[in-house]
């Protein structure tokens, strides 16, 4: 059996994940798609039709069924913005957080934060992602208010950094609560 797949996604700046199958004639095979540990959720569509309650089984999105030629599998990833907490174990960076959107880790940048000695993240505080396609070739930002002084923070991904101007860079936080 010839089993050809073609995927087309612009992950990690989105979660959409587009499967078109090329098969010799139908096929009955089972179809794992990882379910990242980051996301908080997922919208699964078969040939354009909703999949109400998509079967995830050890972290795996799992779709048995006769595939045929031309079939198209979607998956749609939540990549919202997120906090992540120090781990006890690291005891250098206790009450500190980072930031993360997808599966990647943000950093916070002198050159967008000048006031840098002042950066704090509060966990209850929502964060909003833009894309920003003249920086660096076209990233995604996080842009984050400091709630001590109302200033917004900007936090770079952090394979990005010091790539425009020398200057401090932080990926632990202070965090306030």
């Amino acid at each position: 059996a010839r089993i050809g797949v073609t995927q087309d996604t612009q992950y990690p700046w989105n979660g959409s994940i587009s499967l078109r199958f090329d098969l010799d004639g139908q096929h009955h095979f089972q179809l794992l798609v990882r379910k990242p540990c980051w996301t908080t959720g997922f919208a699964l569509r078969i040939n354009g039709r909703n999949v109400a309650t998509p079967v995830v089984d050890h972290g795996y999105i799992k779709i048995e069924r006769l595939f045929a030629s031309s079939d198209i599998v979607e998956v749609n990833f939540a990549m919202d913005p997120a906090f992540i907490q120090t781990p006890a174990t690291l005891t250098a960076n206790a009450g500190k957080t980072a930031v993360q959107r997808g599966p990647v880790v943000f950093c916070f940048e002198e050159t967008d934060n000048p006031c840098f000695s002042g950066l704090v993240l509060d966990n209850d505080i929502t964060m909003v992602d833009r894309y920003e396609p003249d920086l660096l070739g076209g990233l995604v930002t996080i842009h984050i208010p400091n709630p001590i002084t109302g200033l917004t923070q900007k936090a770079v991904p952090y394979f990005a950094w010091d790539n425009r101007t020398a200057g401090r860079m932080a990926v632990f936080i202070n965090a306030r609560n």
